[in-house]
Order: structure tokens, then sequence, then C-alpha cells
């Protein structure tokens, strides 16, 4: 299951976050966690990212707002955010302008914001859903591998199958007669 800006926003350290543009793009989905210290930042983003800044790299440079404008257009974002206050005022009308445009959550950060902590927080949730997404893939393979060294046939990989997509499964041959047909197993709902 992907990991997207909205879950992101549930965790403690975005708790005080607000989405201030680009709610459209709630479900986009999360894989890295970049921090922005250099201008040229599109040289540096690699998609699927929550780009994160103070705007420092921006304090002092006109129209400087562009070259991240044209990285939101690559669509290489899924969401940034900023802690103005410190180095810049707000953020600026045109990310929030492209922010909607585009679909990309622009979040504006509390001032106590810490990057690591929310690096910490989201690339563990990141991790975790990996982890169990593998997991589960070993699960599945360790199923077929047993059956395929117990001697099961055709009616086992159908019943398997339908537990794992809990779906009526059929396997037929290449004339479509069904070679197997898997059953569901239903368990009655205990509504106490």
């Amino acid at each position: 299951m992907a990991f997207v800006v909205a879950d992101a926003l549930k965790l403690e350290c975005l708790r005080e976050a607000q989405v201030v543009a680009g709610h459209e793009g709630l479900n986009n989905e999360i894989r890295f966690v970049n921090v922005m210290e250099v201008p040229d930042i599109s040289d540096w983003i690699t998609g699927y990212e929550l780009l994160l800044t103070t705007g420092y790299p921006y304090r002092d440079l006109k129209g400087a707002w562009k070259e991240l404008i044209t990285a939101l257009e690559e669509g290489k974002l899924s969401a940034f955010a900023i802690k103005p206050d410190r180095f810049i005022k707000r953020i600026p009308k045109e990310i929030l302008e492209a922010g909607n445009r585009l679909s990309i959550p622009i979040i504006e950060l509390p001032p106590r914001a810490r990057f690591d902590v929310i690096i910490r927080d989201i690339m563990r949730e990141i991790i975790n859903r990996d982890y169990k997404t593998i997991k589960k893939s070993f699960e599945i393979h360790r199923q077929f591998t047993d059956l395929i060294l117990s001697g099961g046939g055709v009616e086992d990989i159908a019943n398997i199958l339908a537990r794992l997509t809990s779906s009526h499964v059929v396997i037929t041959d290449d004339n479509n007669r069904k070679e197997a047909n898997g059953k569901l197993a239903f368990h009655p709902i205990n509504k106490n």
C-alpha cells in the first residue's frame, strides 16, 4: 500500500502543519523525503518526494522560485513543505498558485518543526510498509512452493488464489474449459 501525503499529515511530526494549497494532491505517493539547500533543486529531485525547505536558498534571490516551479511542473514532487518566518516571511503566491494548478500539496510547517524528525518518521512509515509488502510476498511464494513440493494440483492452486484474493477463481485451459474452481471458505460473522 502506497504511503501518500494524507498519511504523512497524520503523523505526530506534521500534526501542526497545514496544507495551504494543492489539496487535490493529498493522494500523491511519497517514497522519499528531501531537503532543499540549493536554488537549482530540480537537478536533485528524482520523483515521488516530499521536499522540505526553510526558503534559505531563495532568501536574497529575486524570481528564484521560478526554478522550483519548473520542478513542480515537471511532476517530480509529491508535496512541498515550507517553514516560513525565519528566512522568508510567507510562502510566495506563485508557489501557492502552482500547487493548486498542479495538484501538489504545499504544506506550511510550524516554526518549531524539525526536519530530522520529519524525515525519520516518514521514512520509518515507508520502510515499515515496504517490509509488510515484502513479508506478504514471501508468504505467498512460500505457499506456492510448498504446494508444488507436496505435489498439489491445479485445484489446489485455484483454492490458494481464491483465499489470497478473497475472490472466486476459475482456471481454464486454452479452449476455455474449466480445469479448476477455487472455493472461498465462508465464515459466519458473529454479530455480538
